[in-house]
């Protein structure tokens, strides 16, 4: 697994300003897949494509906004500051996914089938991953 770029972007309803991982390779090599087609693959990591402004809570796509800049944790002496200290993109909650569709987040029906896909697994890893959980 090779990471990329941290990727900065602006939340688009109050310019906080919020970073993505990326990843430059990876692979399968002792991922596991389960019957709902989730897998989790240690040295293929996914990362928010839907995420939430931990400032003003307003939901939104990255990959439909524009990023505003990239940074590598190697080189962050030569970056800005406030890139680094930035708020993390993170995964949705449940409730956060249902709140997506109830605001009609879902451009069209992939949109639809990718958070109700992320809410199937997110029930699921209930049992599938407990330690993720804490139980």
């Amino acid at each position: 697994m090779n990471p990329g770029p941290n990727l900065v972007y602006q939340c688009p309803n109050c310019d906080n300003l919020i970073q993505n991982n990326s990843l430059m390779s990876g692979n399968t090599f002792g991922s596991s897949l389960y019957s709902d087609g989730k897998r989790i693959a240690p040295m293929l990591p996914e990362y928010p494509n839907l995420t939430i402004c931990k400032k003003c809570n307003y939901i939104f796509w990255l990959n439909r906004i524009n990023e505003i800049g990239q940074y590598y944790y190697y080189g962050v002496e030569n970056t800005k500051l406030e890139w680094v200290n930035s708020d993390q993109a993170e995964f949705l909650t449940v409730a956060e996914y249902f709140q997506a569709l109830d605001v009609d987040l879902a451009e069209n029906d992939i949109d639809e089938l990718f958070i109700r896909q992320r809410i199937w697994w997110l029930f699921n890893d209930r049992v599938n991953i407990p330690d993720k959980l804490g139980q």
